[in-house]
């Protein structure tokens, strides 16, 4: 029973850009998580900071997951261009990510605030994601990627 789904899953993921998003979210969310936890609890690095912290490292991680695997967008625009719309989308999440955090922590525990606001913000994320940055649109050649890419 278990190895008939096994193989239905890796297609669904394989077939599925929202498989994949999810995929990759669970696991940005962990290394922002855990990052989270670590820093602010074991380290005792300010909670600002932290959730700082986590943030940035795992946008890096879903950045390039997302471009490269879930929205196959590499030949689309060059790295430059995706990561200008990326970053766009990313400091308004930012804002949104640590001040839900620094509010929700009033009334819940940290770790809960992180959560929820992870949830709620993949209503708004994938969506974006999918039709304004990482758009399938028309590809451009490989020979202008690596020009435009160069030139980082």
């Amino acid at each position: 029973m278990v190895g008939a789904i096994f193989p239905r899953v890796l297609l669904l993921v394989h077939e599925r850009p929202f498989a994949r998003y999810l995929l990759v979210g669970g696991s940005t969310f962990a290394i922002d998580f855990a990052l989270l936890v670590c820093l602010h609890s074991a380290l005792r690095v300010n909670l600002a900071i932290a959730t700082t912290t986590g943030y940035w490292v795992s946008v890096i991680y879903n950045f390039f997951m997302n471009r490269h695997w879930v929205f196959n967008a590499q030949q689309v625009k060059s790295l430059k261009a995706h990561a200008s719309l990326y970053s766009c989308l990313l400091a308004i999440n930012y804002v949104a990510t640590v001040g839900t955090v620094s509010i929700l922590t009033k009334y819940v525990p940290y770790e809960v605030a992180k959560a929820l606001i992870v949830v709620v913000s993949i209503s708004w994320m994938y969506p974006i994601q999918k039709t304004l940055i990482f758009h399938p649109g028309r590809r451009i050649a490989t020979a202008q990627l690596a020009s435009d890419e160069s030139r980082l």
